[in-house]
């Protein structure tokens, strides 16, 4: 972690407040302690993420994934849970495992293929595909390292898929680094962006079956009789676009023989397909679908295909708005695999459902779609589907993850639950979680404590995107940081303004074209609002914002367009001049955010008239009007905002207004999520900190 040398000096103090100053700064430090021990002990909860039967109803295989604090890692671990009442099994860590799968041989036992890379003595990567039976024996182990590079093992692009008959399997690997020339060494190989650095995949299906320059795989699987390999195929030209929180990518469905001959699209070349789950057959599929370019994140479409007659039909429409308040607003869904890997006459997805996560019920003949029963004020995240039944995670800003079974009478029951420590579990008992309403499409999620002796100061937390939502749930370590500052005794106001998912497509394209100014006024108005309000006894003088990338964006908008509201602010890779993301890995995305014309096919350039247009939705617009503190903090691996733009930010400052405290945060190992643990760790403790220094 690189921090610049001025964080930790102190603002200018006079000699006649010198001595009060520090009195008061010692007793804040040391409730700082306290926090930053809770907010550790709250990052370390152990979050579910996966969950399925295993060859019955009463044996379940789960992971899990845990912030080490003492060690500064981040581990998996996996145990398998006994339904019958028998204690759980000791969890067990397994750093060298990838994907796995299970084949159901059909007489009550089973295969289980994995991936595996290991390390000797430092002397490189060795890379196998092992498959194991049900009574723990290995029954075959291939040696893959000399075919491709490293497996891929994300849910957006990896797969590990058996075919019907039990006799291959089909993966997504990157490709084996070629020895080249002395000038095709020096050959630019794109990537795809933000979290897939230095990435390049393969394809295998027994052989290496490299598909070319053109269409980068992902998602494979066997389809009509083990004969074909069905994929979703990224297009590679004219560039690699990122695909983090982007599913708008030129993406369609193909089909591929083994041989990896005769390449063939299914679906149309304007849309961006994802995600195909297949029928109980092998005959069909349903996959999600929407327009390829755009705004990032808009509505999904439900699709089916025959691959035999090629017939495709709409099972659930984009929705433009809901029916009425609170109806369901449209699929805003994540991912469909590896929850369901087929299906016969239903599907479940997670889906965004305004301020909340839940899942949905979709009846395939009828298109019908409702949401699964549950509580109201926890989010649900499916984790398996099967004839076996639905295991599902349950969370909620108040209530760590705990997985859950759906039964018989459709109500969850709990089948393992995380026991907080003391200090966690009192630090919960004292939360309270409300969703608050300002408009339609405006909806805020106030997390405070529920005994407040002392007026409460407010962070206003509006999230990135800007199509994107803040949920009430717990899985990230941002869980873990709102707690913390609730413990500190902040009132935190996660919003979720105007184009914000899981509130309809219609919400999505208001935004689009009013960036820098709808969800501005959106995210000040939750505040001002919220400040009225005489119930939640909120300290009027001390009002500080948090956010970043196009949290960010509002953030720096909000400071410099008024000036003295806010006391404090922090940013994290900040959005901040919507013409100079040339270089980045969406460099559509100012076009698509300023309504101005960008084809991902033909792409377009920042002319001065587009130029001009980008610059009134760019925060550094309003610059010299910035009064606030500032604490910047910077990914130095962020692919998705140039740093640039908040260096620049930073330099104009200290420059121009010298009087105004900006200070920097740039971690080494983090990207644009700040998700390392360094940078969640010290980014979270430096934001307590700076916080605290302008108190008034």
């Amino acid at each position: 972690m690189d921090v610049s040398a001025d964080y930790f000096s102190p603002a200018p103090a006079t000699p006649a407040t010198a001595v009060a100053s520090a009195v008061a700064t010692a007793t804040m430090f040391t409730s700082i302690d306290t926090t930053l021990a809770r907010f550790r002990a709250a990052a370390a909860i152990p979050v579910i993420t996966s969950a399925r039967f295993l060859a019955s109803d009463r044996v379940v295989t789960t992971s899990w994934t845990v912030r080490d604090m003492q060690l500064n890692a981040k581990r998996t671990l996996y145990q398998t849970l006994f339904l019958d009442g028998a204690t759980a099994s000791v969890p067990a860590e397994d750093a060298s495992l990838g994907l796995d799968a299970v084949f159901e041989r059909g007489d009550g036992t089973w295969w289980r293929a994995v991936q595996r890379t290991t390390v000797t003595n430092g002397k490189g990567k060795k890379r196998w595909v092992e498959v194991w039976d049900n009574e723990g024996a290995l029954i075959a182990s291939v040696e893959v390292s000399d075919a491709h590079g490293d497996f891929y093992v994300d849910n957006q692009i990896g797969a590990l898929a058996w075919s019907a008959l039990g006799t291959q399997l089909v993966y997504v690997a990157e490709r084996k680094e070629l020895k080249r020339d002395a000038v095709d060494a020096f050959t630019y190989e794109p990537d795809f962006g933000e979290a897939y650095w230095e990435g390049e995949w393969a394809f295998d299906a027994a052989n290496v079956l490299d598909l070319g320059a053109e269409v980068s795989p992902s998602k494979p699987t066997f389809i009509l009789n083990d004969n074909k390999i069905l994929l979703v195929g990224y297009l590679r030209a004219p560039k690699v676009w990122g695909l983090v929180y982007c599913p708008n990518r030129l993406a369609r469905l193909y089909t591929l023989n083994l041989d990896g001959t005769d390449l063939t699209p299914l679906t149309p070349e304007t849309d961006a397909a994802s995600y195909p789950v297949l029928h109980a057959s092998r005959m069909k599929a349903v996959y999600l679908s929407m327009p390829g370019g755009g705004p990032h994140n808009a509505c999904s479409a439900l699709h089916e295909i025959d691959f035999e007659s090629g017939d495709m039909r709409v099972v659930v429409p984009v929705v433009e708005d809901p029916d009425v308040p609170g109806a369901f607003p449209g699929l805003f869904v994540d991912a469909l695999t590896p929850a369901q890997t087929s299906y016969e006459d239903t599907i479940y997805a997670t889906t965004a459902w305004y301020s909340w996560t839940k899942i949905v019920r979709i009846d395939l003949a009828t298109g019908r779609v409702e949401k699964v029963n549950g509580r109201e004020d926890r989010s649900y995240r499916v984790l398996d589907v099967s004839n076996r039944g639905i295991l599902a995670v349950e969370s909620a800003l108040d209530q760590p993850p705990r997985l859950v079974r759906l039964s018989e009478n459709g109500e969850w029951v709990a089948v393992k639950a995380f026991t907080p420590p003391a200090a966690v579990a009192k630090l919960l008992a004292n939360v309270e979680v409300t969703v608050e309403e300002f408009a339609p499409r405006v909806q805020a999620i106030v997390v405070r404590q529920k005994e407040q002796r002392e007026p409460s100061p407010l962070i206003l937390l509006p999230h990135g995107g800007p199509h994107s939502v803040s949920a009430n749930e717990c899985g990230d370590v941002s869980a873990a940081s709102t707690l913390g500052y609730v413990a500190h005794g902040h009132t935190v106001a996660l919003v979720n303004y105007t184009g914000s998912t899981g509130f309809g497509n219609g919400s999505i394209y208001a935004l689009v074209g009013k960036i820098g100014d709808l969800e501005v006024e959106d995210s000040h108005c939750v505040a001002k609002s919220l400040l009225a309000r005489t119930d939640l006894n909120l300290d009027q003088e001390n009002v500080y914002y948090l956010g970043g990338s196009h949290g960010g964006l509002i953030g720096a908008f909000l400071i410099g367009r008024y000036p003295g509201f806010y006391h404090a602010a922090s940013i994290r890779n900040p959005a901040l001049n919507l013409g100079t993301f040339s270089g980045t890995d969406i460099m559509d995305w100012s076009f698509a955010e300023a309504a101005l014309l960008h084809d991902l096919r033909r792409p377009s350039l920042v002319t001065p008239d587009t130029y001009a247009r980008m610059w009134t939705h760019s925060s550094s617009s309003v610059i010299s009007g910035v009064e606030t503190p500032t604490l910047m903090q910077l990914g130095k691996k962020d692919a998705r905002v140039p740093n640039h733009q908040a260096l620049e930010w930073i330099a104009w400052m200290r420059g121009n207004k010298p009087h105004v405290p900006v200070r920097t945060l740039v971690f080494d190992d983090s990207g644009h999520a700040l998700d390392s643990m360094d940078a969640a760790r010290y980014g979270f403790e430096a934001t307590v900190r700076f916080f605290a220094e302008f108190h008034v």
